[in-house]
């Protein structure tokens, strides 16, 4: 298992809930679920973890993407950093 570590968001951000695809690193944005995150949400970055859209093509962040540290598979929420 891979250990991260989390530090606090920092301000509200939006994001977006994402769903692991399988076993694998890749995860597809769930539509319509843009939702407000807190400042104090503990974020980690996984450089290793891709995000596609409903079509299976890749999305890239504007900065980088923090995803959160207390959610369980197959769902998380992720904040694109810029």
């Amino acid at each position: 298992m891979r250990k991260y570590a989390a530090r606090p968001l920092g301000k509200p951000r939006a994001a977006v809930k994402v769903k692991r695809i399988g076993n694998s690193n890749r995860f597809e944005i769930i539509p319509g679920s843009v939702c407000l995150v807190s400042e104090n949400t503990p974020v980690i970055e996984r450089a290793e973890a891709a995000i596609v859209d409903g079509a299976g093509n890749t999305v890239t962040a504007s900065g980088k993407f923090l995803w959160t540290a207390e959610t369980i598979d197959p769902y998380h929420l992720v904040v694109d950093m810029f």
